[in-house]
């Protein structure tokens, strides 16, 4: 009687760097594993790949090797923070991995670091949708490849390559949708305003609460007056991109000497789910200014 032969297992390997210095990251953790279940809700039940999993971490030149994987499509998290809840300096790349009958090098992975408003807008918004959003929703993190279209759409629009509204807003959500950060069928969305700061900013988003009955996201209509609450209230939201511009609006430009601010949200979950969030992702009406 022959031996049964065993599933053949290949290695990941690749560098993690920053995106914009290109500096080496050490230190960072990187793990391998299931996707998460269509059910799931906020960043700690979407964003982090299922057991059984393996991890390792970046040696000092960035690089890393994940090795035991049987081919298939895995979910990879790379994260630079011990707790990326309660202080996220570098944002959490979330990505599906296809391993085949070979091993995989992915090359270089891109990291962001996180500016000093970016990490305090993120904190606010977790503390906003436990303490404002009705009902109360998990924390989420700062995404990737959300992070970089955020970015991307709030530096277009205060330098006036772009102009700011929804037609601008829905171009920056569909590039980020046709990542390969977007899992189990994940829906984007986005929110976008001018004003001095992002604290402001944020403020002007969950103000809508009061045009919904009662304040409940979930049963709210969505509009005009309501939209950006619904979208950073909804709990088929698992990370998020926030960009601010890094110079005000010019001269001769809406709103000149304010900054520009954008949001793309990463939504994770089943169809049945994504249908009822269609109306959130939709590309909301500006905030406010």
């Amino acid at each position: 009687m022959p031996t049964p032969t065993s599933t053949p297992v290949y290695k990941v390997s690749g560098t993690i760097r920053e995106l914009s210095s290109r500096a080496a990251l050490a230190g960072a953790t990187i793990r391998i594993g299931g996707q998460p279940p269509s059910s799931c809700i906020g960043w700690l039940g979407c964003g982090n790949p299922q057991e059984p999993s393996i991890s390792a971490t970046s040696a000092p030149d960035g690089s890393f090797a994940i090795s035991g994987l049987a081919p298939n499509t895995y979910f990879m998290e790379v994260s630079l923070d011990p707790n990326q809840i309660t202080g996220q300096t570098y944002a959490v790349l979330h990505q599906l991995v296809a391993v085949p009958f070979a091993d995989l090098m992915i090359g270089e992975v891109s990291v962001s670091k996180l500016s000093t408003d970016e990490s305090a807008w993120i904190l606010k918004l977790n503390s906003e949708r436990g303490t404002i959003s009705f009902p109360a929703t998990k924390p989420i993190v700062i995404d990737e490849f959300a992070q970089v279209q955020a970015r991307a759409e709030a530096e277009a629009v205060a330098s006036g390559a772009f102009p700011y509204g929804d037609a601008t807003e829905s171009i920056f959500v569909k590039r980020y949708a046709a990542t390969s950060g977007v899992v189990n069928q994940g829906i984007a969305g986005g929110v976008a305003a001018l004003t001095d700061t992002y604290s402001h900013a944020e403020d002007a988003y969950f103000a809508e609460k009061k045009n919904c009955p009662n304040g409940n996201w979930q049963t709210c209509t969505f509009a005009a007056n309501t939209g950006h609450y619904l979208n950073l209230s909804t709990d088929t939201m698992f990370a998020v991109g926030l960009g601010e511009s890094s110079m005000p609006m010019s001269v001769g430009a809406p709103c000149p000497g304010l900054y520009a601010f954008a949001g793309i949200t990463a939504g994770f979950g089943s169809p049945a789910r994504m249908a009822g969030a269609a109306r959130i992702a939709a590309a909301l009406p500006p905030a406010v200014r």
